[in-house]
């Protein structure tokens, strides 16, 4: 995959089974291949997977708090063996002060849940103007009215 194609493989991370769910069939019907893991471990294998077929997962969609291993951990792992994938960070049980003062550059962008199906909208049409434009990967919040 160059950075000029759109971004087609998708990893929905979160122990949050039915919003997991939800976000993999909306991005299905977008027509992305969107898969779900409940948590980082399940998440680091399926990604190792992937790699080892050659099909890696080009954007991973992460809660932050999870049980095993937490969305920043599984940010660094990412990084440190997969680090041209695309990242997005979502929290529903931190304030938006504690998540920035955890933020990665390795994250491209981040939000506060609850998540819709147009903050999945805007989030994925965040990354993809920052691979068009070759920008850095600078990490923001996407709300729900703002980009």
């Amino acid at each position: 995959m160059t950075d000029h194609e759109p971004i087609r493989k998708i990893l929905v991370v979160d122990d949050d089974i039915e919003l997991a769910k939800t976000i993999t069939t909306h991005l299905k019907w977008e027509g992305y291949q969107a898969i779900h893991a409940s948590d980082g471990q399940e998440a680091k294998e399926m990604i190792t997977e992937a790699k080892k077929n050659a099909a890696p997962f080009e954007l991973v969609i992460t809660d932050y708090l999870m049980p095993h291993i937490d969305g920043l951990e599984l940010v660094d792992w990412i990084q440190k063996n997969n680090g041209g994938t695309y990242i997005i960070v979502m929290s529903g049980l931190l304030n938006i002060q504690t998540l920035q003062e955890n933020l990665r550059p390795e994250m491209d962008t981040y939000k506060i849940k609850p998540i819709t199906p147009l903050d999945i909208e805007r989030l994925l049409g965040s990354i993809e103007t920052k691979r068009q434009s070759g920008g850095h990967r600078a990490p923001r919040e996407i709300g729900n009215t703002t980009l």
